[in-house]
């Protein structure tokens, strides 16, 4: 069932992509992506469709949706700091004798780094990440039936980590743009035999708010 679901989910992002990619092909003489300049600032609000990665054991797990906003400066021609804000709900299995616990809690996610333009249209990011538990756990799924059950990272207070991005920005026009994002996020503190590591597809419109020559005429 889990094997149906994750193969879902792929199939939905891959359909989505070639959707895109043929409504963009149609509408190219718009296109003009992203250039970095100096001093250059834009801002991306979107939705993150998400799943855990299931690298240890299999679990109840889907795909989920999370608003994002994304700030982006420029420093250079070739790139800029990167600040992204996400209201996750983060699932963690935690798998010890042969039993599955998963939670869930809602998290504000947030990570600082760098972003690389490749050329107009492609770039990659790296970024350290931080998150903030807003609330109590959720229990998804257990198979322990007494008081000795392990926890998750879903009761931790904070958990750091660290971001990689690749993006794709195929269409502008006049000051907003489309990004497709794909992201995956590691986590340098999960508890043992645990899956904490989540991934998925940032799809949101970019806004070029100023630049800095703007700022100097």
């Amino acid at each position: 069932m889990i094997t149906l679901a994750v193969k879902f989910f792929r199939h939905l992002v891959q359909n989505f992509i070639n959707f895109v990619s043929l409504f963009l092909l149609g509408v190219g003489s718009l296109a003009n992506a992203h250039i970095p300049v100096d001093g250059d600032i834009r801002a991306s609000f979107g939705a993150l469709t998400y799943m855990t990665h299931a690298l240890d054991h299999s679990f109840v797990n889907g795909p989920l949706v999370a608003p994002g906003l994304v700030a982006e400066g420029d420093v250079n021609s070739y790139g800029g700091v990167e600040i992204s804000l996400f209201y996750l709900r983060n699932s963690f299995s935690v798998q010890k004798r042969g039993m599955i616990l998963v939670e869930r809690v809602k998290r504000i996610y947030i990570s600082t780094g760098y972003r690389h333009w490749f050329n107009r249209q492609f770039s990659t990011a790296a970024a350290f990440s931080t998150s903030s538990t807003i609330g109590d756990p959720t229990v998804i799924s257990s198979e322990y039936t007494n008081q000795d059950q392990p926890e998750t990272s879903a009761r931790d207070t904070t958990e750091y980590g660290v971001d990689l991005s690749v993006a794709m920005e195929p269409w502008q026009q006049d000051r907003y743009a489309l990004v497709i994002d794909g992201r995956y996020s590691y986590s340098f503190t999960p508890r043992r035999d645990e899956n904490s590591n989540h991934f998925g597809i940032f799809v949101a419109i970019k806004y070029f708010i100023q630049s800095r020559q703007s700022e100097l005429e």
